[in-house]
């Protein structure tokens, strides 16, 4: 069969994987719902400060060592090690689900389990992530890999998004926190069965690749592979911007326990669950609409001008909420948040993409995450010592204020050539 076969039935495939990995990261989103869910146990702001710590941290970090070990051996296919690490990661919100409904009754029991499962999970994605670098290498085409993405996200996104709204139903069900169980239990079951499509993909690039020498030390992988970012100026450039946008996870700590003091819970308490449900949902529509546009702008507009529009979104989001608390400006917060996030995703992928051979790609994607972890670390620390002394809304202007600077160097780069 031809190729264009099985690049259309690679794409089906790519989406029903995204489709349902949005499933459960739409129903238990971890800028709304988690949050949420600690918040609902107790408002000590270095447990909610830990949520984007042991999930960005945790998901980065190991992502080095999964390749170091994996490269090193004779045989070895992205496709199944991705299979494998990612039914892992999605099997931990059934896991959560059930702690929940056991534990439910005991906070400290309850949150225990909960950040246990929770770091499981997030240390199995961050072990599949290289290998989805590898397999997305091996089954999309370099020329439309932007646009691809793009597209693939904001359907993926919308089918989360038709999930979401089954979110106050699930959650009447029944009363804090045995909701939350049943809702982490149906996201894990839906979010762990899309799963079955990843090794149906159908290898259209083949990635030659050595294995590395059996005494390169880890230490010596990892100089090698950011020798290779610190010497191309443009990886450098666009990968360092996203280094210091690790900032961002000062928001995504705080921004929902800010709208839910500040701002739902001026609204009568029977309309408050409501409000937090199309809250929530109103930020998977914005991730949905601004994948999209966002991967048509890194595709046709490149990195300068994708990026100059994603930090003045973070930059926004954090401003608008400061100055002007309500359920409007908290939605439009949901929308520059987004874009933002979006931008980060495909300036970085796209970046890679342009300037690092396939067979380097999951690698220097997996140091730039390692160095961003870093960077989230240490602002999510910066963001609750903020946080206990000047509340949520004093953490929110770091976000806000430090992105500005970041404008400047990219309004005097030079643009690449614009793609028609």
């Amino acid at each position: 069969m031809s190729n264009l076969f099985y690049h259309r039935r690679n794409s089906f495939l790519h989406i029903a994987d995204a489709g349902g990995f949005f499933i459960g990261v739409s129903l238990c989103s971890f800028g709304v719902i988690i949050p949420s869910y600690v918040k609902s146990y107790t408002d000590n702001v270095l447990l909610l400060a830990l949520i984007p710590i042991i999930w960005e941290c945790g998901s980065y970090v190991p992502q080095l060592f999964s390749l170091y070990f994996s490269h090193k051996r004779q045989s070895h296919n992205p496709i199944w090690s991705y299979f494998i690490f990612e039914g892992i990661h999605r099997l931990s919100f059934i896991l959560i689900g059930v702690s929940i409904l056991l534990f439910g009754h005991n906070v400290v029991l309850s949150l225990v389990s909960f950040y246990i499962f929770f770091i499981l999970s997030n240390l199995s994605w961050g072990l599949s992530i290289p290998h989805w670098i590898d397999t997305l290498s091996m089954t999309i085409p370099d020329n439309i890999f932007a646009s691809f993405i793009g597209k693939r996200d904001m359907v993926a996104r919308f089918i989360g998004i038709l999930s979401s709204l089954a979110l106050p139903f699930i959650l009447s069900l029944a009363v804090f926190p045995w909701n939350y169980g049943y809702l982490f239990l149906i996201a894990g079951v839906l979010f762990t069965g899309s799963s079955a499509a990843i090794p149906f993909l159908t290898v259209l690039h083949p990635i030659k690749r050595e294995p590395l020498h059996k005494e390169l030390s880890f230490y010596k992988y990892v100089a090698q592979s950011m020798k290779t970012i610190l010497s191309n100026a443009d990886l450098r450039f666009f990968l360092g911007i996203f280094w210091i946008t690790g900032v961002s996870r000062i928001t995504n700590a705080y921004m929902s326990p800010y709208v839910i003091d500040n701002i739902i819970a001026l609204y009568p308490v029977e309309s408050q669950g409501m409000l937090l449900s199309w809250y929530n949902t109103s930020f998977l529509i914005a991730m949905g609409i601004s994948s999209w546009y966002m991967g048509e702008m890194a595709h046709r507009l490149k990195q300068r001008f994708t990026s100059i529009v994603g930090i003045a979104a973070l930059s926004l989001c954090n401003f608008s909420l400061f100055l002007f608390p309500s359920y409007v400006t908290a939605i439009a917060a949901n929308i520059f948040l987004a874009t933002f996030f979006n931008a980060a995703y495909l300036v970085t992928m796209t970046a890679i993409v342009d300037k690092v051979k396939p067979d380097g790609r999951s690698v220097i994607y997996a140091v730039n995450n390692t160095v961003i972890a870093g960077s989230i670390l240490v602002f999510s620390l910066i963001g609750s010592a903020v946080a206990s002394v000047f509340k949520y809304s004093g953490a929110l202007l770091i976000p806000a204020i430090l992105p500005l600077f970041l404008i400047f160097p990219l309004l005097f780069r030079k643009s690449e050539k614009l793609q028609g």
